[in-house]
């Protein structure tokens, strides 16, 4: 046996082969080290790239806490998905004409003392309780948030606003958060405002409103010219009132919606809240049911513009849909650059 000083201990003219428990021991923290390497320059893009392969070759969606995988990929992902809630719908169709049959056959009266009678009567309610269920499920699941089209002005301008040589800044602490901005915003324009937290994204927003005076330069709005404003810390949101109080500060059970009557509880469910939890405290909502509530106030009656701060936060996939898609109307929103 042959020891070098400091390493370790070769048997190799002994045994041939290596001390490969002396070796972890003083090379421990080396060997980890290097498989740390390993693992960030290839294992892991190597993982990261095969799974965005089958993201593109696969589709994964959640449905009522079930994970679907769709065969036919992103691109037919909407399609397969409606074919498959029309699937589940023939077939509680096709449930809800057996079921009938079994109640009906039950309702007409049968000995008690059968004993496969007593059965298939135990059988029969399950089947209505359990049908019944699924029912309320799957409404639950291809239900949709309804937002009433936004009757568009008279007025044919083009013009918003626009800002020449803007800039904002705080005092306590002394920061310039924007700097002669230029910008002229028309109708159908689509802007992005990129960039971290704090940088000025809603800052942006609020001297648009006239929140905040700027410091230099002038920002011009068309006349007449109002928004209905969607914050995004949902300042307007008071934790101890309810839904119904949040929508009707005033009281009662109906509100305007565009100049319209509606009972608070049927305006509720057009966007997908319970009509039953309507006294419920919005305390006892997610923030993305908080966001829908809010955005459910502010298209209530919208002004002539619409500036949402980050409204995507939290919400429903169909909801984002209405949005991004601008079937609102003209809006406004930033959203923040993760990093």
């Amino acid at each position: 046996m042959q020891k070098i000083e400091n390493k370790y201990v070769i048997y190799e003219k002994i045994f041939g082969y290596v001390n490969w428990i002396g070796f972890w021991t003083l090379y421990k923290k080396e060997v980890l080290r290097f498989l740390i390497v390993v693992i960030q320059t290839i294992i892991s893009p190597l993982v990261t790239s095969l799974l965005f392969l089958l993201v593109l070759s696969l589709a994964i969606g959640s449905d009522r806490g079930n994970l679907r995988v769709s065969p036919s990929g992103f691109k037919n992902f909407d399609r397969w998905s409606q074919e498959m809630f029309e699937q589940e719908a023939r077939e509680l169709k096709n449930r809800k004409q057996f079921v009938n049959i079994e109640v009906e056959w039950a309702n007409k009266g049968v000995k008690a003392r059968v004993k496969r009678n007593v059965k298939r009567l135990e059988r029969a309610k399950e089947l209505k309780d359990q049908l019944e269920k699924d029912e309320s499920s799957y409404r639950k699941a291809i239900q949709t948030v309804k937002i009433n089209k936004i009757i568009p002005g008279l007025d044919n301008s083009k013009f918003i606003a626009e800002f020449h040589k803007v800039s904002i800044g705080y005092e306590i602490p002394k920061k310039t958060i924007l700097k002669d901005i230029n910008l002229k915003i028309n109708k159908k324009d689509r802007i992005g405002l990129i960039g971290k937290n704090g940088t000025g994204k809603s800052t942006f927003l609020k001297a648009l409103l006239g929140e905040i005076e700027s410091q230099k330069g002038t920002i011009k709005l068309k006349k007449n010219m109002n928004f209905s404003y969607f914050d995004q810390l949902r300042n307007d949101l008071n934790n101890d009132n309810s839904l119904k109080k949040i929508l009707v500060p005033s009281g009662g059970d109906y509100l305007k919606v565009q100049g319209k009557d509606r009972h608070v509880c049927s305006y509720l469910k057009d966007f997908m809240f319970d009509p039953s939890k309507a006294t419920d405290s919005i305390s006892t909502l997610s923030g993305g049911q908080q966001n829908r509530l809010l955005l459910a106030k502010v298209l209530a009656n919208p002004q002539t513009g619409l500036i949402l701060d980050e409204p995507t936060n939290d919400l429903d996939l169909e909801t984002m849909d209405l949005l991004t898609k601008g079937r609102l109307a003209a809006i406004l929103f930033p959203q923040p650059l993760t990093s």
